[in-house]
């Protein structure tokens, strides 16, 4: 029972560090897909509408979260991804807008008028 034990024991020390790479690599293949998916998905998007909340949702993963009222598309738009520096410039009163086909993001505060444009800074874009 010992032999078979110390056999189970030697192969288990042997193997997870193989697996363990294998699971980082994959992990890692996954992430930048996960965001050339998500960088493509968003120019497909078109919203608009007021701020009404700008937070950081504790509830799910720290997305950081615009909520939209009075709005046409999306109500909850993520900005994870994005480096554009979008979501850091946007407070809660500003009408903000984009078109499908394209990642420019107008934000219009005051009927002052900027454009951002969505960047994602995937590694393999």
């Amino acid at each position: 029972m010992n032999k078979i034990f110390k056999l189970y024991w030697k192969i288990a020390l042997y193997i997870s560090p193989v697996i363990c790479v294998i699971f980082f690599i994959t992990k890692t293949n996954n992430s930048i897909s996960s965001c050339q998916k998500s960088f493509e998905t968003e120019k497909n998007f078109s919203y608009s509408g007021l701020v009404s909340k700008k937070y950081i949702d504790s509830t799910n993963h720290l997305n950081k979260t615009i909520k939209l009222t009075k709005n046409k598309g999306k109500d909850i738009v993520i900005f994870n991804y994005d480096k554009s520096g979008a979501y850091d410039y946007i407070q809660s009163g500003d009408i903000i807008s984009k078109k499908s086909d394209n990642y420019d993001l107008i934000i219009n505060r005051n009927g002052r008028v900027v454009v951002f444009e969505i960047n994602y800074e995937c590694k393999d874009k």
